[in-house]
């Protein structure tokens, strides 16, 4: 999923490393792992995060949330709403 918005965020021309090389790094140099955790599990979080309107927000902090990891994000309205959240 995060890998989803980091495409969508280089199409609107806000940011601009590719999601291959934000993922690589991050594995590399953070061991970085990709959720094992059922989408629809996901999902039926994802619904109930009602603090925010965006699917990719709501997503990507449910997945977080399952997998007990930190989110890290600029979004200031994940992180006044999610305590994983940082920057």
């Amino acid at each position: 999923m995060v890998e989803l918005e980091i495409q969508y965020l280089v199409e609107m021309c806000r940011f601009r490393d590719t999601p291959d090389q934000v993922i690589g790094t991050l594995t590399r140099d953070f061991g970085l792992s990709v959720s094992s955790a059922p989408f629809p599990r996901i999902i039926a979080s994802a619904r109930e995060l009602s603090w925010t309107r965006g699917a990719f927000d709501r997503l990507i902090t449910a997945q977080a949330m399952h997998e007990g990891a930190l989110l890290v994000t600029r979004d200031r309205r994940i992180r006044d709403n999610f305590a994983g959240a940082v920057w």
